[in-house]
């Protein structure tokens, strides 16, 4: 494999998570650009924010100081992320509260940020996998390190919670940062784990049963943190499988638009191809609803 010398990749994970000059400005300058690419949801605006983002460095040098028994580097990296969080939330709740666009109605892609899965838990290990590799490379991935930034999104989460914060929505703050947590669990996780198998050198052996304790201690945290996101994954799966039986219901129907009765003076219109799920709630005239490949819905009032 081509592997860079241990010291070159001591150096370039060292520089990754330094937190002053130019990687200063690229945080804040990151954290301006994705809380504006989700408060416009422009895709293209958030994807340039997380390629510019410095956090992934501290999170992977933290991964990488485990890995090779360096708990003191693992430590700096821990304290140098955390601040990086704090100024991420401080910064976005402040733009969010004072923007003239945010609304109390999330856009999708600030929607996107509140519902961690399984699929999220994946994506975070591949990239953490893919982001330790480029680092050990001789080349040292320049190729790999963007893709690896694009795939892991770790800046539009925490920028998601300042939206939260700034709009008093707890539960949207609180799935963000759950999201942001799950990625940099999975890409410090994954960086340990193939720091191992690359046998690098470490700074301190450990002797069977030691190793046996942090790899047990390792799984049951890992267990703990990925409970909520099966849960999600679980909801997200039925809520697709009743999708599959609206369409089905639908499809059986000859006819392009079906008019249905739902009770409680609601009748909803549904045109080809498009889905409206309705509830209503009659007592404090809340209604709420979503759509699902929507070419033209309408709603009456009876």
């Amino acid at each position: 494999m081509d592997t860079a010398q241990p010291d070159v990749i001591y150096e370039r994970v060292i520089g990754g998570t330094r937190v002053k000059g130019t990687n200063a400005v690229l945080l804040i300058l990151s954290i301006f650009i994705a809380s504006a690419g989700l408060n416009s949801n422009s895709v293209a605006v958030i994807i340039g924010a997380m390629l510019i983002s410095p956090l992934m460095g501290g999170i992977t040098a933290a991964g990488y100081g485990a890995g090779t028994n360096n708990y003191k580097m693992t430590r700096n990296a821990l304290v140098k992320v955390a601040f990086q969080v704090v100024v991420a939330i401080i910064i976005s709740t402040l733009y969010f509260r004072f923007s003239l666009i945010t609304t109390t109605i999330p856009t999708e892609q600030l929607l996107a940020r509140t519902e961690p899965t399984l699929t999220d838990v994946l994506i975070a290990v591949c990239g953490g996998l893919a982001g330790i590799l480029a680092l050990t490379r001789e080349d040292s991935g320049t190729v790999v390190i963007p893709g690896v930034a694009i795939a892991t999104a770790i800046m539009p989460p925490l920028c998601t919670v300042g939206y939260g914060l700034a709009t008093a929505q707890w539960h949207v703050s609180l799935m963000a940062f759950y999201l942001f947590f799950i990625n940099a669990f999975c890409i410090g996780g994954s960086a340990t784990i193939m720091v191992r198998l690359l046998k690098l050198p470490t700074v301190k052996g450990l002797t069977p049963e030691q190793n046996r304790k942090v790899t047990r201690n390792f799984i049951i945290l890992a267990i703990i943190i990925f409970i909520p996101a099966a849960i999600m994954s679980f909801s997200v799966y039925m809520e697709h499988v009743e999708d599959g039986n609206a369409n089905n219901m639908y499809s059986a129907n000859d006819s392009s638009s079906i008019k249905m009765d739902t009770g409680n003076g609601i009748q909803k219109s549904l045109d080809e191809k498009s889905h409206i799920k309705v509830l209503n709630y009659f007592s404090n005239s809340f209604i709420s609803y979503e759509y699902n490949n929507l070419i033209s819905a309408s709603l009456v009032l009876i």
